[in-house]
């Protein structure tokens, strides 16, 4: 940007603290994504939105239903180069300053908490069925899955890695992946929005071994026949997901996984390997036990390794 800015940044690693109307005053932009994007809008400040996603920029009418369609995440939208943002951020900052009153006026309407609880609070206890009957897609179990996703970061000691890998060409790799962290035992739903040619997907519960069950896998609201693996005792238990010549042609792919998965106990997978082994064919004895022994350490690393 040239050394006529002063840049600031915000987050782990750098300076952290809590983002609030105090701290967005301060600054003449923001360059963010989420949920201060929308605090942005309260407090007057020009905000750009772009991430590791890429994003719209600055928001106006053109890029806004969009915009908050994925959360003000940047998904949906192209990336730049470094020289090209530092372009679109200079050449068009006066326009958005322009914005500011509009999306003010905004994010009363759409984003005051007292208002959108209330509403929440109304749909949700206005149910024309008996709520005791609540099934999965109510909103009861909406709002919980929602509430779940939120926190579930904060949840240590119990959360997993869970993996979307896109293949766009060169392989599952992490450069072409999601992660994002969940709790055994819970049923998890999640979407996400994937840009350019895909030809393949995987998706990795945890990395642990596991119990899966994947309830539905949709992409672009067509669900996908995924092979139920009852026990995974692998540390990378996955599933391989193939797409359709259609489906591998479009420009935007919209993803829905619901699943829900239970670690195994390091005992357990060793027994239950053991007797798989035990039923293979060795006439030695002392051999077949020598091996079992070997596989029990050699398993047991695996699992424990970092």
């Amino acid at each position: 940007m040239g050394k006529d800015y002063i840049v600031d940044f915000i987050g782990v690693g750098n300076n952290t603290k809590l983002v609030n109307a105090k701290v967005l005053s301060e600054y003449d932009l923001i360059i963010t994504i989420g949920r201060t994007v929308q605090q942005c809008f309260a407090v007057g400040v020009p905000v750009y939105v772009y991430d590791y996603f890429g994003g719209p920029g600055y928001i106006d009418g053109s890029n806004f239903i969009l915009a908050e369609k994925y959360n003000f995440s940047g998904r949906g939208f192209s990336k730049l180069s470094a020289n090209e943002l530092a372009d679109d951020i200079k050449k068009h900052y006066n326009q958005a300053v322009l914005e500011l009153a509009h999306l003010h006026s905004v994010a009363q309407e759409r984003y005051n908490y007292v208002e959108q609880f209330d509403l929440f609070y109304s749909e949700l206890f206005n149910q024309e069925s008996d709520i005791r009957k609540a099934q999965y897609y109510t909103n009861i179990e909406k709002s919980r899955i929602m509430t779940y996703n939120k926190v579930m970061p904060i949840m240590l000691g119990t959360n997993q890695r869970s993996q979307l890998f896109f293949n766009a060409g060169d392989g599952f790799c992490e450069e072409n992946s999601i992660v994002w962290y969940s709790v055994e035992n819970y049923k998890i739903r999640r979407t996400f929005s994937i840009n350019g040619h895909v030809s393949e997907l995987r998706f990795d519960p945890c990395d642990a071994p596991c119990r899966c069950k994947v309830y539905e896998f949709s992409v672009n609201g067509k669900k996908k026949k995924i092979k139920q693996l009852e026990l995974i005792i692998t540390n990378d238990p996955q599933f391989i997901i193939s797409l359709s010549e259609v489906e591998k042609q479009e420009e935007n792919l919209e993803i829905e996984i619901v699943f829900q998965y239970e670690l195994i106990p390091f005992e357990e997978v060793i027994n239950t390997s053991m007797k798989l082994i035990d039923g293979l064919k060795v006439e030695n004895a002392r051999l077949k036990q020598n091996f079992l022994y070997r596989f029990r350490n050699k398993i047991q690393c695996a699992l424990t390794r970092k």
